[in-house]
């Protein structure tokens, strides 16, 4: 009895093990978040959060506070701080913010606001105008006086299509 030996059969190699593709996280907290809640805690504005602070269009950030007024903060201003207190009307008023007491009283100035008061009645709505009216124009010798009865007729007529 013979026994043949083998080679053995050569197997796949392993997979190479590869790494997830690196993803480009932000940052939990940004720098601007973290230097606006520092300038917020030197004016003695104690409770906001540092993720509270929102980026704005222009470069600033904004924090809205229970009161419902708003906190800008503008990076590299003489007073980085901004209240914006609203009135009776909903109308925003800037008042800059170096203490906790500056924040006090502009809620109090825009409390006592005298120049927005809520409107009273309704505005009237605008009279509806006739679309030729809004053109300006003036009688000239290439208009022509049209006969709505003539057209009617016209229109009643059968006209062919086709």
């Amino acid at each position: 009895m013979t026994t043949r030996t083998h080679a053995p059969k050569p197997t796949a190699p392993a997979p190479i093990p590869t790494r997830r593709p690196a993803t480009i996280r932000r940052p939990f907290i940004t720098e601007a978040q973290t230097s606006a809640y520092t300038a917020a805690l030197h004016a003695g504005v104690t409770r906001l959060t540092i993720t509270g602070w929102e980026h704005q269009a222009d470069g600033s950030l904004l924090q809205t506070l229970p009161t419902g007024a708003a906190l800008a903060y503008h990076p590299g201003a003489d007073t980085p701080l901004t209240a914006l207190t609203p009135c009776g009307a909903r109308v925003r008023h800037p008042h800059p913010v170096a203490t906790r007491a500056d924040l006090r009283h502009a809620q109090a100035d825009a409390a006592a606001c005298p120049g927005h008061r809520p409107p009273t009645q309704a505005e009237p709505a605008p009279a509806v105008r006739n679309l030729a009216d809004a053109f300006p124009h003036a009688p000239s010798a290439d208009t022509q006086p049209l006969d709505v009865t003539t057209l009617r007729a016209h229109h009643a007529q059968e006209h062919p299509h086709g």
